[in-house]
């Protein structure tokens, strides 16, 4: 959903908080009340709703593509392959 541009709702387990920087909102795990209004207030706000997907975007871009990989991989492996 973050690569297509789209809000995501989500409980607030394991690393999914900071996944979600700035591209969706977070409930608390088990409290299925704030999903349903988190759910409700993406529908019910258009604006929220494409700044959250815009963001996610951003955020998946910058973090989770493979320009993003091969910005932190490559040095690394390069720092454990002796030169030829």
């Amino acid at each position: 959903a973050m690569a297509l541009g789209r809000p995501t709702v989500s409980p607030a387990v394991s690393m999914i908080p900071e996944i979600l920087d700035g591209g969706g909102l977070v409930v608390p795990p088990g409290d299925v009340g704030a999903l349903a209004g988190a759910m409700g207030r993406l529908r019910a706000d258009r604006d929220l709703a494409v700044s959250l997907g815009r963001g996610a975007r951003a955020r998946c871009e910058a973090e989770y593509s493979f320009a993003a990989a091969r910005r932190r991989l490559f040095p690394l492996i390069e720092s454990l392959v002796p030169p030829r």
